[in-house]
């Protein structure tokens, strides 16, 4: 077994130890390296403490279903289940939670509320747009994906610009289904067509931006739609 020491908040030295249990390497669906580059990259954690944010939802996601409830209900359960057990004192069930929360809804982008069965990687019906929330995810998605700077600030730029688009069809929905988000980005693609008369290969640009945006952050897949730029 390992064992890691760790500095609680109040200094005194605590022995954090870890059963080497290769499953907890291969939970289903976690990507380890990208969780690790995102919590230090922002600095959401003193460096030397991913490890123990890491394995925190290593041990939840073993017991996670996805299929059942959401990831919030789940989670009280699990958090219920450390402090039952005893193994662990009141700070590193605080830190579990933390780990876990900030797995689904910074690095997921799955905010509390949307459950969708508990699933991050399904669509969700209902989508809220708040711009600088998903300008914000892509950024990271884009990041992740090693997508080079100019490339970033020019798709940045288009889904900002759709986004906002989207929001002027009607100012007073709250929500929109995947329909209509569809129904969205056509209009938009026309737009730029017709109003803005841009060039075929500008709307391609246009249209690429939204498709990897759809696909990396609203878990989308608009590909059907290639035909508007055909027209």
């Amino acid at each position: 077994m390992l064992v890691f020491k760790y500095r609680s908040p109040g200094g005194a030295t605590e022995l954090f130890i870890i059963l080497s249990d290769l499953k907890l390497s291969v939970a289903m669906g976690f990507d380890e390296n990208g969780f690790v580059n995102y919590l230090l990259y922002d600095v959401l954690v003193r460096k030397g403490t991913e490890v123990y944010y890491t394995y925190w939802v290593k041990q939840f996601l073993r017991e996670y279903d996805a299929d059942g409830l959401g990831w919030q209900q789940q989670l009280d359960s699990f958090l219920k289940k450390l402090r039952v057990a005893g193994d662990f004192q009141e700070w590193q069930a605080g830190q579990a939670e933390k780990a876990v929360r900030t797995y689904f809804t910074g690095f997921k982008n799955q905010p509390e509320g949307e459950s969708n069965q508990g699933d991050p990687g399904k669509p969700v019906e209902g989508r809220v747009l708040e711009v600088d929330t998903l300008l914000s995810s892509f950024r990271k998605m884009l990041r992740k994906q090693n997508c080079g700077a100019s490339t970033e600030k020019m798709y940045l730029g288009w889904i900002e610009e759709y986004l906002r688009f989207q929001l002027k069809i009607d100012p007073e929905k709250a929500t929109f289904s995947k329909k209509e988000l569809e129904q969205g980005v056509s209009s938009y693609i026309r737009f730029l067509e017709t109003e803005r008369q841009v060039s075929s290969s500008v709307r391609k640009q246009a249209f690429t931006a939204i498709l990897i945006f759809f696909s990396l952050v609203l878990n989308q897949d608009i590909s059907k739609l290639k035909y508007l730029l055909e027209q």
